[in-house]
């Protein structure tokens, strides 16, 4: 899966960041693998948001297709609860808002984030199912002597 590199991750997370208000950082900051809300894009990216792949399009069919590339990789989307900063950073960086049904009931607005940068989301949360086959994504998971397969 082609992704972003970790340069190319921490420019997109700065834009975001410059979009929404907040102040740029100098590089990643380490995160929690498969933790919606503090995995490495999430955590990185501010404004106390969510990042998550595999929600559904058709808000009123939750049994609708996942939302996904041609390709057939999920879409990741950001999902920022106030309206004006998931606006603002829309509209700056010419990202789309589309209205999702994420998990059972939870219809919910999120920016869909650059294939890229959602397929560096999924490989970092892969690194806790295979860290020998993510290594360059290691130095980037906070904690990670509490992880049992590191040696």
């Amino acid at each position: 899966m082609a992704h972003a590199s970790l340069e190319e991750t921490l420019a997109f997370c700065n834009k975001v960041r410059e979009a929404g208000g907040a102040d740029p950082l100098e590089a990643l900051m380490p995160s929690i693998p498969q933790n919606e809300n503090s995995c490495l894009i999430a955590r990185n990216l501010n404004f106390d948001c969510e990042v998550s792949g595999g929600a559904y399009p058709d808000a009123e069919n939750r049994w609708g297709k996942e939302a996904l590339w041609e390709d057939g990789t999920d879409k990741w989307f950001m999902y920022v609860n106030d309206d004006a900063t998931r606006a603002k950073i829309a509209k700056a960086l010419d990202l789309k808002i589309e209205t999702l049904q994420d998990g059972w009931d939870e219809i919910r607005e999120g920016i869909t984030l650059p294939k890229e940068i959602g397929n560096v989301a999924a490989e970092f949360d892969a690194w806790l199912d295979d860290p020998d086959n993510h290594q360059e994504f290691t130095p980037f998971v906070e904690n990670v002597d509490q992880y049992e397969f590191n040696y």
